[in-house]
């Protein structure tokens, strides 16, 4: 299994710093590792004081599978009652919205200059077109899952806690007085953000290696959003489990590539297409086909019925189906399939520049694009192997290792700070 993680982080909107570790191993004795992306800490705790105080508290025991490393870290961030402070909840609750509601009404703000039927519009007008887009907002995050740990009563212990915090952010970012349902709807819509698997701002945690009866590692991620109302809200992304063979039933494969976070050149590299490109594709034949009817008519001089007009669009959405199939046949045939059979026999070495090579294909793209340049600084890529362990390949220090010999002394006796 390698590693590679870049070291940029970003403060605030656009203040982005490349001094962040974001891979650590999660015991000093076995081979386990964790990796960190998205939000950097938790509920005002950094994730690297969380690791390192588990570290000191599994010490040298040892866990006969991964899935007993990811339950016993999952219920020391849940049990420690040094990472439940109800002021830090407070702030988080009312950071998180605040950002949220920051980016809607930015949207909304543009939606009402250019779609607005006046120059100037009234207040109503803009009270209609909030609660229009709440609304929406809304809807579509009720079809979304629920966040593990999430029950009956979140709701009502959720609003007794924090409606009165939702409110004054609310105050502070709307000048126009909204009617009571629209208040309704955007503490709803709060509501549901801290609940369901969209969470906003959510930290990103992989857990991979080797249980001690393990002989492939495995891989598995968690999207945390936080502790609320005495919940500890976490989802889980499908596993990456090895094996000798590959068995869909079972969910094995022989070799595996996954991208977090800005996934999109990895996604380029493997598929031979930007994910953003295929979209705006399929999404562009859609709306041709849906119009196909109301085109030929004009093309024909012949008024179809509505049977007709329907039976049109479904040959046009059955013509999509089988260019997806073709296009995705190519891409696994043509990108995925190849890499894959070469990633399955690799040494570690290459191994890990392949890993190394990924992660600065993504930098080298922000770098030379006017995006915020979100992916950057030293890559640190590690290798861990049943033998040998976490193994660094590439790491960077804070401070200069030859002034420091005590560290490593130190880390040689299993001491950590």
């Amino acid at each position: 299994m390698a590693l590679a993680a870049d070291s940029a982080v970003t403060i605030g909107a656009q203040k982005v710093y490349n001094t962040a570790n974001k891979i650590f191993a999660l015991s000093n004795f076995h081979p386990v590792a964790i990796m960190i992306y998205g939000n950097s800490n938790f509920m005002g705790v950094p994730w690297e004081t969380i690791i390192k105080s588990f570290r000191s508290e599994i010490e040298d025991e040892r866990l006969n599978t991964l899935v007993e490393y990811c339950e016993k870290f999952l219920e020391f961030v849940k049990e420690d009652e040094r990472l439940v402070i109800d002021a830090a909840e407070d702030e988080r609750v009312r950071e998180v919205f605040n950002s949220f509601l920051l980016e809607v009404l930015s949207k909304i703000s543009d939606l009402i200059a250019n779609e607005s039927d006046s120059p100037e519009p009234g207040e109503s007008e803009v009270v209609k077109i909030i609660d229009m887009n709440m609304t929406l907002i809304l809807e579509a995050l009720e079809s979304e899952e629920y966040l593990k740990n999430y029950d009956e009563t979140f709701k009502n212990d959720f609003e007794e806690r924090h409606k009165s915090n939702i409110l004054e952010v609310l105050n502070e970012n709307i000048y126009v007085e909204l009617p009571e349902q629209t208040v309704e709807i955007i503490v709803k819509i709060a509501l549901n953000l801290f609940s369901r698997s969209v969470f906003y701002e959510s930290s990103g945690v992989v857990i991979t290696g080797y249980g001690e009866k393990e002989l492939f590692p495995s891989l598995y991620e968690f999207e945390i959003a936080g502790s609320y109302c005495g919940r500890f809200m976490y989802s889980e992304k499908l596993p990456i489990i090895i094996a000798s063979t590959q068995d869909e039933k079972n969910n094995t494969t022989t070799a595996s590539i996954r991208p977090f976070a800005q996934k999109e050149m990895v996604y380029s590299f493997m598929e031979g297409i930007d994910p953003f490109l295929s979209k705006v594709l399929f999404d562009s034949l859609e709306d041709i086909f849906i119009q196909l009817p109301d085109m030929l008519q004009v093309a024909m001089k012949k008024q179809f019925s509505e049977d007709e007009q329907e039976q049109i669009r479904k040959t046009g959405f059955n013509v999509i189906d089988e260019f997806e199939n073709v296009l995705r046949k190519v891409i696994n045939n043509r990108y995925v399939e190849p890499v894959m059979d070469i990633v399955e026999v690799l040494p570690k070495e290459e191994l890990a520049a392949m890993a190394d090579a990924l992660v600065n294909l993504t930098s080298f793209k922000r770098k030379i694009t006017k995006d915020t340049e979100s992916v950057g600084g030293p890559t640190d890529v590690a290798v861990i192997s049943k033998g040998d362990g976490l193994i660094w390949i590439k790491r960077k220090h804070y401070f200069k290792p030859e002034l420091n010999h005590h560290f490593f002394k130190n880390m040689g006796r299993g001491i950590q700070w």
